[in-house]
C-alpha cells in the first residue's frame, strides 16, 4: 500500500456544498485530519489535509480522479480541484478543470470504483 500526504483544495462552493463535499470525501476515502473553510467573496474554498494509505494498486492520479467523481456526484456540478499528493515514491500535483471532469465522468460512470 502507498502512504500519501494529501492536500486538497475545492472551490468555489456554497455553504451547503462544503458539507456535501466533505461527506463525499469521507464516503470515498476517510475522515480528513485537517479541514479549513476559507471565505472567497460570495463563495468558499474548502481545504483538506490528510495522511493515509491509498487503496492497494491505486495510483495518486487514479485517487484524484476517484475523488473528483465522488465530488461531482455529491455536488451535481463542476468545482475546481487542486491536489498535491506526496508519496514515498514521488510527488503529484494536479488541477482538475471542467474538461478533465468530462473524461473522468466517462471513466467512472459505469464503474464500481466511484464509491
Amino acid at each position: 500500500m502507498t502512504l500519501c500526504l494529501l492536500e486538497l483544495g475545492i472551490s468555489p462552493l456554497s455553504t451547503p456544498e462544503m458539507e456535501q463535499a466533505l461527506t463525499a470525501f469521507r464516503s470515498a476515502w476517510q475522515q480528513p485530519a485537517w479541514i479549513h473553510r476559507q471565505p472567497c467573496g460570495d463563495a468558499w474554498l474548502l481545504a483538506i489535509r490528510h495522511e493515509a494509505e491509498l487503496r492497494p494498486g491505486e495510483s495518486p492520479v487514479w485517487f484524484a480522479e476517484r475523488m473528483a467523481a465522488a465530488l461531482w456526484l455529491a455536488l451535481g456540478r463542476y468545482a475546481r480541484i487542486t491536489l498535491e499528493i506526496n508519496t514515498q515514491e514521488d510527488d503529484t500535483q494536479l488541477t482538475l478543470d471542467e474538461s478533465d471532469y468530462q473524461r473522468i465522468l466517462r471513466d467512472f460512470r459505469l464503474s464500481s470504483a466511484k464509491r
